[in-house]
Parts: structure tokens; C-alpha cells; sequence
């Protein structure tokens, strides 16, 4: 027994055979349109939304039909909303914990729909339910290789359909219109019905055309003001005076006179009669009318794309950080056109290829079809930050991080990247840029006293590194490391006048660094990440006293100044 998505039993589609090509539909195909927004006005657009309040959707259809037509800008951010799903690369799901039976009809089904021919097609032919409320796209089924394979995906016409009447109000089933007030409800298997939900409430309500409709009104009567206002925009206004008692046919020929006077630039009156010329009134020009379209424009866009800066900029306030933010807010939208797009597909396509070519299929067990709306993280944010955070001791799971970065576990025996010498940084590879690399010369172990001069023979290094180490733990503290090597020799160094001061600055600084210190020692116990402790700092800062460090430092500059020109004098 075959199923529908619902798990009520449905009978296998007739191959070749269309419901649109039943005789009791086939007077739709020669309807002609009525084109409502060419004579919109609030009122008409009133009537029209109570009558889809009915189920009868046939004018809103015409309706939204109009508004992409008529109006370049609603048509072009409509085409970005659905054109954006184009972009979104997409699988089909095994469902949880999948036999491997089903893993592998799942692997078929995504070469069935990929083979499909122009699938891109189908998705935007589903978009178009984002203004409408619905869509409906019918497939015609044929038997190829001994499977149920659909042989093509025909849009059809939104204004062939109707929703269901049901105590009053509309319900949320689509039917083909017969001229009945019921309507042929649509075969199964035999159609994508997608129900769009741009904002909630009837499905007849769920469509961009009712909220799209007071912004393309005032633009459309703002636009027709707008011609009149330019046709006459400058002209002078034109007064005919005539006598008192002038007969009718004279002042029709006056009026004539000064009409054609306006546009021809030349005319005949009686000589008895008079035309005056006054100014133009002075106002503020085309501004109204450009303010009125403007808000229009991005009402529309606000509306469709639910931000104005990704359609349009005014050079004010358009920054990138504000066209980042209305960018996001754009994913938002996709991301649900995405998902419920997705949900037709799998209950109108997917499933049917299932049911039709897998004998014992559950509805429980379906497939899905899955957009893959993941979001790439920044690699270059991710390589200094997990390196810092792990040498902090934060543990990080490398399958999280594979999972973020999306970057697969490497199968057995597959080639992975490695990093080269070539690849490494001149100081990585030990070749400083400002060392010019020449060719090698064998060292020749220098002696490293007398003693080993006279007998030569090398002390081995763990030897010469423990006299290094001990000869500079026996120094002070602040000893330079060129102190330590000459005292392994049994040298004495000469007295160090920067050593002296070094000791001695490093004693001042504990005292003078304490009150700085103390905070920060503070917010460190308590931070847990590296960017918790950064933003902390930054809040810290203005609080910190750095006096006693200014005057420590101040004191330290002045003294090494004495002390150099003292042992200069000297030399």
C-alpha cells in the first residue's frame, strides 16, 4: 500500500496525465486577465481583500501580478528575495538512526532530484509564494528503469486556483478552480502545493501582496501627480479676459485660445478680447513628490528585504556597519524562506519518490530535503584565537572545531595538506629577513678558555650549559645573561652601571606598579576567555593611576642620561 505524507493510502499516478488537462479546467487556460492595479485606487484594493477573505483569490493574484510589473523596484527586491535561495547549496537527509537500506535510498534520491532538469527553476517557481501566499508547481510522472521518475515540473498559472470554504472562512486547502464554489481538490503525488507564511493568519493573508499594497497605492498616484506636475512645471499661467457680453461660442473659443497658447506657443483672439501672462507660483518644486516615492521605496523594501540598505543607498547614512546589520537581518528572512521551501519539497517530492519506488515505506521514515544554511566562521578569527586560547589551557574538542570551521575528518589513506618549508615565514625557517643567506660553513668549536686552548679538547655541551647556569644563578638579581658567560669562563665582569640601575628601578616599580596591578590581577582570576580578559582591560583603563609609574620612569630616563655622559667623560 502507498501512502501519502499524511499516512492516508493514495493510488499510483497515471504516467503522462495532467489534472489541469481535464476538460472541466481547461477554460482557465483561456481566461484573460483583469489587470486591478492599473486602476487602483484604496477603495477597489478594499473590495479585493474581502473577496480573498472568501476564499476567492483570484483578483489579489491579479493584484500582486500588477505590482511586479508595474513597479521596477518591487519587482527587483522580490527577485532578490527569491534568487537568494539559488545560492544555498542543498542535501537530502537520511532520517535518525537510518538502516543502512535507507542510507542508501537516500544517496538515490539525491541523484534523482539532481538529475532533474532545471531544478533552480522549481525553487523559484516556489518562491513565488512569498508574494502570493502560494504556489503550485504540477508533476508529470513516467516510468523509467522500472521507477516512478517525474518527468517534468510545470509551473502553473496562481490565478487557476482557489482556497476551500469551511464554516465561513477560507481554510488552507488549495483547489483548482471549475467554476464551482468548492473547487477539484488536487491529486496526490500529482502536485508541489507550497503554502508560504510571510506572517501569520489565513493562508489566504500569508502573502506580501496585502502589506505591499498601501506603499505601492501612494507611489502609484504619487508618480501620475508627478507627470501632471511636470507638464506644466515653468509654464506661465495663462488668464483670457472677454467682454461681458461675449456669447458662449467667443469664450469657447477663448478658452481654446489659451489652451493651445500653453503648448503651441501661438493662437488668434478677437480684438476685443485679452490674454494675461502671470508668473508661476515659487513652491518647493519636485521635493514632495520625490519624498512620497522615496518613503514608498523603502517601505517596499523594508517589507521584502526587511532592512532598505541592501536596495538602495541615500550616501547619508548608508555606512558598512549599517549595511552589515541590514545584511543579517536579510539572512534572518532566507533562512525561513529556506526552511519552510523546504518542508513542500520534502512532503510533495521526496516523499512520493520514496513512497512510488520504495516498496514499505514509512511516512515516519521519510528522507528530507535540507538547505544548508551554516554559516562559514572566519578562519583567519578562528587561526589566533584557538592557538591563544589552548595555551591559556581552555580544552577545545577538535570535532567542535571541524564542525565550526566545517572542515571534514580526513578519511584513511587520504591526501591531507601539510605545511612546507616553502610555505613557513623567512623567521620560521631560521632565515631572518635582514639576513642575507650566504653558503654554509662548517663551524669550528671555539675553546672556551685557556685550559681547553692548551689541551684542546671541547667540554661537551651539557658541561659548558651547566657552568652558564650556574655562574648566573650565583649572580645578582637583574644580571645580564653576557655577565653569566663570562663568569663560566672564570672572568669577573666589569661593574655594570645599567645593571645597578636595573636592580634598582625593578625595587621602585613594585610599590609604584601596586595600585595598577591589583585590578588587573583581579579580573584575570575571573575572566575565561582571552577576549573576556581583553574587553576588560579596556574598561579598566580609564580607572588606572599611573602617576607613581610616570615619575619612576621620568626619574629611571634622567639618571641613565647622567650615567652615560659619566662613563663618556671617563673614556
Amino acid at each position: 500500500m502507498i501512502l501519502d505524507y499524511m499516512g492516508l493510502p493514495v493510488s499510483s499516478p497515471a504516467a503522462g496525465e495532467l489534472q489541469t488537462d481535464l476538460d472541466q479546467v481547461q477554460w482557465m487556460h483561456r481566461q484573460t486577465m483583469l489587470h486591478p492595479g492599473e486602476r487602483v485606487t484604496p477603495e477597489r484594493v478594499r473590495e479585493i481583500f474581502r473577496e480573498a477573505e472568501m476564499g476567492r483569490v483570484l483578483r489579489q493574484v491579479e493584484l500582486m501580478l500588477d505590482f511586479e510589473e508595474l513597479d521596477a523596484h518591487l519587482h527587483a527586491d522580490m527577485a532578490k528575495r527569491r534568487r537568494a535561495l539559488l545560492h544555498l547549496p542543498w542535501t537530502i537527509q537520511p532520517p535518525k538512526d537510518a538502516t543502512p537500506k535507507e542510507e542508501e535510498a537516500t544517496h538515490e534520491l539525491q541523484e534523482v532530484v539532481a538529475s532533474i532538469a532545471d531544478f533552480d527553476n522549481v525553487l523559484l517557481d516556489l518562491a513565488d509564494a512569498i508574494g502570493h501566499g502560494f504556489s503550485c508547481c504540477e508533476i508529470l510522472w513516467g516510468r523509467m528503469g522500472g521507477q516512478w521518475l517525474p518527468q517534468k515540473i510545470e509551473h502553473r498559472d496562481p490565478r487557476w486556483f482557489q482556497f476551500g470554504l469551511g464554516d465561513g472562512v477560507p481554510s488552507s486547502e488549495i483547489r483548482l478552480r471549475d467554476g464551482s464554489a468548492a473547487g477539484i481538490g488536487l491529486i496526490p503525488f500529482g502536485w508541489m502545493a507550497h503554502l508560504h507564511r510571510a506572517k501569520s493568519g489565513y493562508a489566504t493573508r500569508g502573502g506580501l501582496v496585502r502589506v505591499l499594497a498601501a506603499p505601492f497605492i501612494y507611489k502609484y498616484l504619487g508618480v501620475i501627480d508627478f507627470a501632471e506636475y511636470l507638464e506644466i512645471y515653468g509654464l506661465p499661467l495663462r488668464v483670457g479676459k472677454h467682454p461681458a457680453g461675449a456669447s458662449t461660442e467667443e469664450r469657447l473659443r477663448l478658452l481654446k485660445a489659451v489652451r493651445d497658447m500653453g503648448h503651441n506657443a501661438s493662437g488668434i483672439i478677437p480684438e476685443t478680447m485679452a490674454i494675461e501672462f502671470h508668473d508661476a507660483a515659487r513652491g518647493s518644486g519636485n521635493n514632495p513628490f520625490e519624498a512620497m516615492i522615496s518613503w514608498a521605496e523603502k517601505a517596499m523594501s523594508k517589507a521584502i528585504l526587511g532592512a532598505t540598505l541592501t536596495s538602495q543607498a541615500d550616501g547619508k547614512t548608508s555606512t558598512n556597519a549599517l549595511g552589515n546589520i541590514h545584511n543579517d537581518v536579510r539572512l534572518d528572512l532566507l533562512m525561513s524562506d529556506a526552511r519552510q521551501i523546504a518542508a513542500t519539497l520534502t512532503k510533495d517530492l521526496i516523499w512520493p519518490l520514496a513512497a512510488l519506488n520504495f516498496v514499505g515505506s514509512d511516512p515516519t521514515r521519510a528522507p528530507k530535503f535540507v538547505f544548508d544554511l551554516d554559516q562559514t566562521e572566519d578562519l583567519d578569527a578562528f587561526a589566533k584565537a584557538v592557538p591563544a586560547l589552548a595555551a591559556a589551557g581552555l580544552k577545545i574538542p577538535t570535532g567542535w572545531l571541524r564542525e565550526r570551521l566545517r572542515i571534514p575528518a580526513p578519511l584513511a589513506g587520504e591526501e591531507v595538506l601539510q605545511v612546507t618549508t616553502e610555505a613557513l615565514s623567512p623567521w620560521e625557517r631560521g632565515n631572518p629577513p635582514d639576513k642575507k643567506p650566504g653558503p654554509e660553513k662548517k663551524a669550528t668549536p671555539e675553546p672556551e678558555s685557556q685550559n681547553e686552548e692548551a689541551t684542546g679538547e671541547a667540554e661537551e655541551p651539557e658541561e659548558k650549559a651547566s657552568k652558564t647556569t650556574k655562574a648566573r644563578a650565583r649572580l645578582p638579581k637583574g644580571g645580564c645573561l653576557h655577565c653569566a658567560a663570562l663568569a663560566a669562563k672564570g672572568e669577573t665582569p666589569a661593574p655594570d652601571l645599567a645593571d645597578r640601575y636595573l636592580t634598582q628601578a625593578m625595587k621602585l616599580a613594585e610599590p609604584a606598579t601596586a595600585g595598577m596591578m591589583t585590578p588587573v590581577r583581579a579580573l584575570l582570576a575571573r575572566c575565561r576567555s582571552l577576549e573576556e580578559f581583553r574587553d576588560g582591560l579596556y574598561a579598566l583603563h580609564p580607572d588606572m593611576d599611573a602617576t607613581g609609574m610616570a615619575k619612576l620612569l621620568a626619574r629611571a630616563m634622567i639618571a641613565a642620561q647622567l650615567g652615560g655622559m659619566d662613563e663618556a667623560s671617563r673614556e
